[in-house]
């Protein structure tokens, strides 16, 4: 699986032979893509040192636990905003 940024607030998530695109609403306060395992950027996205550690952990069957590219989507509703966060999701198959 690979992941990659498009534009600031659209990814392609790939896989096989099956693609998302990701659309990412302007209510998000920040939008933080992990393409490739890099240490310092998974500790500049954290908000402590724990979650850097097991930031794109997944396990994709029992007993297997590694790495995978992730998207972090940050909320920071104020008091006089609604709390709807929209993020689309556009599937597709290749033909």
């Amino acid at each position: 699986m690979y992941v990659k940024l498009l534009s600031e607030r659209r990814l392609l998530a790939k896989r096989d032979d099956v693609s998302v695109i990701v659309e990412i609403g302007p209510e998000w306060a920040e939008v933080l893509v992990a393409e490739q395992r890099n240490p310092d950027f998974l500790r500049a996205a954290a908000n402590n040192e724990l979650e850097a550690q097991f930031a794109g952990t997944v396990s994709p069957a029992f007993r297997k636990v590694e790495w995978a590219p992730f998207l972090k989507l940050v909320a920071r509703p104020g008091s006089d905003k609604s709390c709807i966060f929209r993020t689309t999701f556009l599937a597709s198959h290749k033909s």
